[in-house]
This record gives structure tokens, C-alpha cells and sequence, in this order.
């Protein structure tokens, strides 16, 4: 540690101050506490004329110094703040071991190796996703008896789902226009119908925060923001009250309070909380 110090201090350009007399005249000359990088070979004359001459700043041994000493950490931290050797270690010691995960060794692994016989002799697998892209010692996909027949049954259940007849001569401001008198909390957009407006430019025109001049119909008021996703599949909210854009994480608006327009390439795998009874 001592040695590292003594480094420290000759990267940051000032002198390591081992005797009294040195530091005296370091501050003497200076005009407060420093450093003196002693020799075997100057005598202590010698060094107590350099100490006169040098006006680098002196700082004292490491076991010296004094964590209750403000003067001291100030000037410490005033030529080490930029030393390239002091924020390596800094952060490979303190900073990433603390707030970032990491392993020496890493495992490389894909799904075939995984599912195969070379790693495990008895494997069990569940995926919500239905494919039959498995490896082959795992055989086919066993799909639910029943599953997909359940789930036509309620997508087309009237109780469930109703249907909205447009006129021939739509327009994606008029669809939109419509979607905004409909007590829904989300647009699916699956079929691809919303052309020529960016995502964000969609929730703008929700929000009545559009430059087009013209009135239309908006989102209820009780809406507060409008949920959209950005080219980079980052999940972003466009805010009525301030029309900024912020991220999901960092937006405090309830879930009841925001609508969600989810593009034709964000339809799947796009995980958001919306209310328990939401309807899209």
C-alpha cells in the first residue's frame, strides 16, 4: 500500500514528504502541506534546500495522514482527482466489484448444448412459447391438449371481444381519431395500419400535442401519458402535462392514468403493466 502511495503521488506530479524538516520547509515555501520524494543519495542539507526551491505540493506517508484533516483531503483530492492510475484502481476495487456483477469465468452454452445429452443426463424443459425448434434428444413439443381452441374460443366471444367497422375512405388520423373516443387503455397495432407517423408522433396526436393546427378528437383527460416504443425497443412515455419524453422506469404515472401503442414490430415480447382490466 505504501508503495502504491509513494506511485500515486509521483503520477499526480507532487513530492512524498518523509521528514519533519522537509515538510516545514514545503511549507515554508508552498504555503501548505506536500509531498518530498526522498533519496537515498542527497543528504538531509540537501533536501532541505530542494524542499525550499520545489513548490510542488507535499503530502505526507500514508500512514500519516488524517481522515478528519478537511485541509488535507481537500489538497489530496485537488491532485489526485485526475490521475489516471488513482481511478483505475479506484474503480476496479471499490466501484465495479461493488455495483456490477461479474465472473472470472463465463460459460458459453447454447440452447442445443443445454437440452442435448452431452451436459446432463436427465433434462426437463418449459416454454410458453409453442416451437418445435428444440434439440433432438428432446423429441417433439408436447402442446396442452385444448390450449389453442381455448384461446379462439374467447378471441371470439362477443362478450369478450366487439369489432369496429371503418369507413372506406379511413385514414390513420382518423383511426386514431376513433381509437381516442373508445374507452380502451391500449392500441395493439398487429396489422400494420399506422403509416407515415413515428411512434412518438402517434402519441403526440393522442395527446392533442401535435403541430398539425388542426382539432381533433384527444384521450380522455384522465390520461396522463401515453406509453410508445422508441427504434431501439426502449420503452419510453410521452408526458401530457410537461410533453417530455421520459422512460418508462423513471415515469411515476399509475397504470389506470397511461394508454400504450404497441407498433406492428413491438406486438410480442414486450412486457408492460397495464391494469387488471384493461381493455385493448
Amino acid at each position: 500500500a505504501a508503495l502504491r502511495w509513494r506511485k500515486w503521488v509521483e503520477d499526480a506530479g507532487g513530492l512524498l514528504c518523509t521528514r519533519q524538516k522537509v515538510l516545514q520547509d514545503g511549507d515554508e515555501t508552498a504555503g501548505g502541506p506536500g509531498l518530498h520524494r526522498e533519496s537515498s543519495f542527497p543528504t538531509e542539507r540537501e533536501q532541505a534546500h530542494r524542499a525550499r526551491t520545489d513548490v510542488r505540493a507535499r503530502i505526507l506517508p500514508l500512514h500519516l495522514l488524517e481522515l478528519s484533516n478537511k485541509g488535507q483531503m481537500a489538497s489530496l483530492f485537488n491532485l489526485m482527482r485526475v490521475v489516471p492510475s488513482v481511478l483505475e484502481w479506484y474503480l476496479d476495487m471499490l466501484i465495479f466489484p461493488t455495483h456490477l456483477r461479474f465472473q472470472d469465468q463465463k460459460l458459453m452454452a447454447s440452447g442445443q448444448d443445454l437440452g442435448g445429452a452431452m451436459l446432463f443426463k436427465q433434462r426437463i424443459g418449459f416454454s410458453g412459447t409453442p416451437s418445435d425448434l428444440m434439440p433432438l434428444e428432446l423429441g417433439v413439443c408436447e402442446y396442452e391438449p385444448g390450449s389453442e381452441g381455448e384461446i379462439v374460443h374467447t378471441l371470439t366471444a362477443p362478450e369478450v371481444v366487439s369489432h369496429e367497422v371503418m369507413e372506406e375512405d379511413w385514414t390513420v388520423t382518423k383511426l386514431l381519431d376513433r381509437l381516442c373516443l373508445l374507452n380502451v387503455q391500449c392500441l395493439i397495432e398487429t396489422g400494420a395500419l399506422i403509416t407515415g407517423l413515428t411512434n412518438l408522433q402517434v402519441a403526440e396526436y393522442m395527446l392533442g400535442l401535435d403541430l398539425m393546427g388542426t382539432q381533433h378528437p384527444q384521450l380522455p383527460a384522465q390520461i396522463e401519458g401515453v406509453v410508445f416504443l422508441d427504434e431501439s425497443s426502449t420503452k419510453l412515455v410521452l408526458v401530457r402535462q410537461t410533453g417530455q419524453v421520459i422512460r418508462l422506469v423513471d415515469c411515476g404515472i399509475p397504470p389506470e392514468r397511461r394508454f400504450v401503442f404497441y407498433d406492428q414490430i413491438h406486438t410480442t415480447g414486450m412486457d408492460i403493466q397495464h391494469q387488471l382490466d384493461a381493455t385493448a
